[in-house]
């Protein structure tokens, strides 16, 4: 009936008070039996069925499936049963059915999906199946062979690469522990990054995972033990003086007294550090062969992912396998650029499907019908295989006396991995109250954090013991138990175990049990949750606490900053900003999202640039918070975002506009540097309109200030760097080539002085420009891959754009025509997707001049045609001379491949672009049209 508990209809649930196998068949099974007797007493009932998870609280059933139920019995016909679609999928070809013709409309459920009428019993049995804790190894050899061909080949060229990727269950650790073992027997060497989901943005996670393990250094050692242990292991290892230190910062620990402080920006150090550690990593792959296995790879943290890469370069030489696994089934996700082979598993071939049922029943017998019905409908997928095997085993010793046959097994084994899985954490008995506790703290945890966190909320548990329980969890192959340097560690046996047991506990449980742990995190485990915010951050969120969640979370965000982990920081930030909307309003959560907004800012404009359109809505919106609370100094930093985000869309007017008032603002203040930014954006803004002599003059100025300064906080544009940058493009176009390559080499050590990343980029990448202006084709080269290699490792991505276009074009002179040319295509659309504007007209004409050197003319003027139309549009004069001169150069190709005359119309494109140049005083450009 509509109402569960009304008169006039009765409601069954299935696996309650403990999950059933098989419960939708089961429930199958009844309703025909109920139809049947009731045919007999000449009755006739209406039956709907509809399969999902339900919450029995306070003994009232609450889900989905509850309602669909009960609106499909309301609309079947009498004598009847209407199923969902979720049931008919999981039972299979067990029944027959009729699917409705016309979709039905249920009152209260929006999308019911398609709705079948039971035909009856089709005399099979319909199950899906998993894997035990000590199975054979079978149906792999093909696979293993391609792991130990790699392995020779890495011993024998060099390091490299290889994924191992398939779906859920399908068998991938597995495939790499074996290799793992035969690697051991032959006394060769493996190391393991393990990445989990829940700390996806937690910088560096698995590689200090990994160092604590390689160091021994379990919770409870001193400070001063972690160094020594530090410097003995780096001993030998690495050419920078400062490496034992910033292994320690990386791990957290307190400077050591002997040690010196280290004052590199974040960005420095967090390149020293991959540095050190690629280092250490590459030389001991130098002394012998290793295997680096990188489990769950899709979970990895950007951080650590750039660090493999940057491993891979370092040990490109030496005997290194970068080994990794990554889960097919759980939504599109890009090869990173370091990996080079491949392999995919798929099921087990039949034949090896059966040898697993067999050999995962060790001594027991089953008979052969049921190994020969596990192994068919398993698809081949080991999980499935042996915990479906592990099953029948336990059915079949709960009643030894009645032969166990394909018709009962049917009711008894689950349909579907989740249903397999919760029956079979459902069977431990009091353990399950352990194996949710361990969910609740992660993929993997700790016997002192659970025994804590047990001891806090001792109703928990109950009267067991928590050993005891966590010893039934391993007995029962759920969980998996090792040492990790001295600390006892337990690690679900697969990522799907964790997921069923956390989500079977209630939500109300789910956020007092997160409370608690959170409780234990802060007062007992603080070096761990200092080290790592995220953790306690999630735990809040989860625990419904959103004050602490907020405040974790940019504390969180605080820590990837200070490791110059850009991507990790926006996703903490995201999260804050997220769980603030959830708070009353009023000026203190106003005042905590205006400081969240402007790290989240900063982080973009690194990651994206400043014309991306994120970036735009994040300071609109602080400029709003700004206005609630009246935060001056805040409002400065807003000014200049606001215009770097006008100047990158090229609206130079209101740029302008804004720059004005910041520099207003500027001027109240004691501080020097909003005056110098406001003074360079000014500079820079007339630069861009083409007043060059003007512009320099400001950057001159400016720079006499900057250098008068008697300490430089840090900016992610620093005036001095950027006024030097632009000053030496426009010196050259002023007609002082020399005085442009001085200002290139100076703003390259300006910027090394200051040990600032994404300053390193752009001086090398304007250093490209200057050596290219200057015909340096090999020099620019040289100057726009190193600009490559520090945005790339920095997710800077609008001057990784540039710097390619620059790689490219220099390409074109040094005789690689065609790949210059699609290096500046490809390129171009990476400036353009950050949402810049400016720019482009200049970026145009050097794609034209190689299309050119390519002998496509025609496709170089309309990319001229295109750029002077952006000229027109926005007022970026500084390179309209050279477009209208190219144009001219490209017509006189044009006209000779097609044999046309068209001298007289390059000679007025010349006669423009000489005239344009010598009104804006760019004497090099009044040269080359000139000539």
């Amino acid at each position: 009936s509509d109402d569960p508990q009304g008169d006039d209809g009765l409601m069954a649930y299935f696996g309650l008070p403990q999950a059933h196998e098989a419960s939708a068949q089961q429930s199958l099974r009844a309703a025909l039996d109920i139809l049947t007797r009731m045919e007999a007493l000449a009755l006739q009932v209406r039956i709907g069925i509809a399969t999902g998870p339900v919450v029995v609280k306070d003994g009232q059933p609450v889900g989905v499936a509850v309602h669909l139920a009960a609106r499909l019995q309301a609309a079947a016909r009498p004598g009847s049963v209407l199923v969902s679609q979720t049931t008919r999928q999981i039972v299979r070809e067990g029944f027959a059915f009729h699917a409705q013709a016309r979709p039905l409309l249920l009152k209260g459920i929006e999308n019911p999906g398609p709705v079948y009428e039971l035909a009856g019993d089709a005399g099979a049995d319909a199950l899906a199946v998993g894997q035990p804790a000590q199975s054979p190894f079978v149906g792999r050899d093909a696979e293993m062979r391609t792991l130990q061909d790699h392995w020779l080949a890495v011993c024998r060229d060099g390091g490299r690469a290889l994924l191992v990727s398939g779906e859920a269950g399908i068998g991938k650790s597995r495939l790499v522990r074996e290799f793992r073992q035969s690697l051991a027997a032959r006394q060769q060497r493996s190391l393991e990054l393990r990445c989990t989901p829940e700390h996806a943005n937690s910088a560096f996670y698995p590689v200090i995972a990994l160092l604590r393990r390689l160091l021994a250094l379990p919770d409870g050692h001193s400070d001063g033990q972690c160094h020594a242990r530090i410097e003995a292991a780096l001993r030998g290892k690495s050419d920078i003086a400062e490496a034992p230190a910033l292994v320690a910062a990386l791990l957290s620990l307190a400077p050591a007294p002997q040690q010196p402080r280290l004052r590199h920006s974040p960005e420095r150090q967090r390149q020293l550090t991959q540095e050190v550690l690629a280092g250490w990593i590459a030389r001991e792959a130098a002394a012998a062969p290793i295997c680096l296995v990188v489990e769950d790879l899709h979970w990895i943290d950007p951080s650590s992912r750039d660090f493999l890469a940057r491993l891979l370069l370092a040990a490109h030489a030496w005997p290194l396998l970068v080994l990794a696994t990554q889960r097919s089934d759980s939504g599109p996700r890009p090869r990173p650029d370091f990996i080079g082979h491949e392999v995919e598993l798929g099921g087990l071939a039949p034949a090896a499907a059966r040898s697993l049922v067999l050999g995962a029943c060790g001594d027991a017998a089953l008979p052969t019908d049921i190994v020969g019905l596990l192994a068919e409908r398993a698809d081949g997928v080991p999980l499935f295989i042996e915990e479906s095997a592990r099953m029948a085993l336990d059915l079949q010793a709960q009643a030894p006396l009645r032969p166990l046959r394909p018709p009962r097994l049917g009711l008894e084994v689950p349909a579907s991995i989740h249903d397999l899985l919760m029956a079979r954490i459902d069977r431990v008995g009091p353990a399950k109250r352990m194996a949710q506790l361990g969910a609740t703290l992660g993929r993997e945890f700790s016997l002192a954090l659970v025994l804590a966190v047990a001891e806090q909320s001792p109703a928990l548990l109950g009267a067991a013991d928590a050993q005891a329980q966590l010893a039934a969890l391993v007995a029962s192959g759920l969980l998996l138990q090792r040492r990790d340097g001295g600390a006892l560690v337990y690690l679900f046996k697969h990522a799907l175990v964790r997921e069923v047991a956390y989500f079977s506990l209630l939500e109300r449980d789910r956020r007092a049990l997160h409370r608690t742990v959170a409780l234990v995190l802060g007062q007992r485990f603080a070096a761990q949750a200092d080290a790592e915010p995220e953790s306690l951050a999630r735990h809040f969120t989860e625990a419904g606490l959103v004050g602490e969640a907020v405040e974790h979370w940019g504390r969180a965000a605080r820590v990837a900053v200070a490791r110059s982990a850009h991507p990790e920081a926006i996703a903490h930030l995201s999260k804050a900003l997220e769980l603030l909307a959830a708070l009353p309003a009023g000026a203190e959560r106003d005042r905590s999202e205006l400081r969240l907004q402007l790290m989240l800012a900063g982080q973009l404009i690194a990651t994206q640039g400043y014309g991306a359109d994120q970036v735009g809505r994040v300071y609109a919106r602080a400029r709003a918070l700004c206005g609630e609370v009246g935060d001056d100094a805040a409002l400065k930093k807003i000014h200049l975002g606001l215009e770097g985000y006008h100047f990158m869309r090229a609206d130079f007017a209101k740029a302008h506009e804004i720059v004005l008032q910041a520099a207003r603002l500027a001027a109240q203040s004691a501080d020097p540097m909003p005056r110098l930014q406001a003074a360079w954006a000014t500079a820079n803004i007339l630069f861009h309109q083409g007043e060059l002599v003007a512009a320099v003059a400001r950057m001159d100025h400016c720079l006499a200030d900057y250098d008068a300064l008697a300490q430089r906080p840090g900016a992610m544009q620093d005036p001095g760097v950027m006024c030097l940058c632009y000053s030496a493009w426009g010196r050259w176009e002023l007609g002082f080539p020399d005085d442009a390559l001085l200002r290139a080499h100076r703003v390259v050590a300006l910027a090394e002085s200051l040990q600032h990343k994404f300053s390193l980029g752009e001086a090398h990448g304007f250093a490209a420009a200057v050596h290219h202006f200057r015909g340096e084709s090999a020099q620019a080269l040289d100057a726009a891959a190193r600009a490559i290699e520090i945005c790339r490792d920095g997710g800077f991505a609008v001057w990784l754009a540039h710097a390619k276009v620059m790689h490219g074009r220099a390409l074109v002179e040094l005789g690689e025509v065609e790949a210059g040319v699609d290096e500046m295509r490809l390129a171009y659309g990476m400036w353009v997707a950050t949402g810049a504007v400016v720019t482009r007209p200049f970026y145009l004409a050097l794609r034209a001049e190689g299309l050119a050197r390519a002998g496509r003319p025609g496709e170089g003027l309309d990319l001229l045609e295109l750029g002077l139309a952006l000229v027109q549009r926005h007022g970026e004069r500084y390179y309209e001379a050279e477009l209208r001169r190219l144009s001219g150069e490209l017509a006189l190709q044009a006209g000779q491949m097609a044999g046309t005359d068209r001298r007289d119309e390059a000679e007025t494109w010349f006669a423009g672009a000489l005239a344009l140049a010598q009104r804006q005083q760019l004497h090099s450009l009044a040269l080359r049209s000139a000539t």
